[in-house]
């Protein structure tokens, strides 16, 4: 078969050790030039936080359109795009959109959230995890209610924060403790992936 014919070639078996698999030549240059793109993405969320904290909103890796890095800003910029793509290896890997909320503004409100933890708690609210969507489109907030008590759950905490419209509230059973992730950050088993 194809596979048995990439091990049994020496060059192609080396691979083996570096990715755990087989690759031919395209392949692993696909896989370096994309970890070389993952690797790039702090660089480029510090740059972007600290030069345009108001358009700035997310940055992901699409690995279904080939590993493009998407990045999120709340307005078209012209100048910031060019100093995105000054930042990285490999500019033509960056794709822009259009996002709705800034890093901080969501940021701000997960942290918020968190905080309250205990009040929620205390007010039957049983969040189980919080998270900044990988496009910067709201916060999700899983909550361990279903029907009209993760409505009614929904509508108070929508109501307490200054950017509660950017709440997305879904139910979620018990994981034991509160999960949070910001950003980039690997949000571990989040049933709800995000669709690019």
């Amino acid at each position: 078969t194809y596979v048995r014919r990439l091990e049994v070639n020496p060059e192609i078996a080396a691979t083996r050790g570096e990715f755990g698999v087989v690759l031919t030549a395209a392949e692993r240059a696909e896989m370096v030039a994309r970890l070389r793109a993952g690797n790039a993405i702090p660089k480029l969320q510090s740059v972007l936080s600290a030069a345009a904290p108001r358009l700035f909103s997310a940055i992901y890796m699409d690995q279904r359109a080939g590993g493009i890095v998407r990045v999120g800003l709340t307005k078209p910029n012209a100048a910031i795009e060019r100093a995105a793509r000054r930042a990285v290896d490999d500019p033509a890997r960056l794709s822009f959109f259009a996002a709705k909320y800034p890093a901080r503004v969501l940021n701000k409100l997960n942290g918020e959230v968190n905080s309250d933890y205990a009040y929620w708690q205390r007010r039957g609210v049983p969040i189980t995890y919080t998270a900044t969507a990988p496009d910067g489109a709201n916060v999700t907030v899983g909550i361990n209610r279903s029907g009209s008590r993760l409505t009614a759950a929904a509508n108070a905490l929508r109501q307490r924060y200054s950017h509660g419209a950017a709440l997305r509230i879904i139910s979620r059973a018990a994981a034991g403790t509160l999960q949070s992730c910001t950003g980039t950050v690997n949000c571990g088993n989040d049933p709800t992936p995000f669709k690019a």
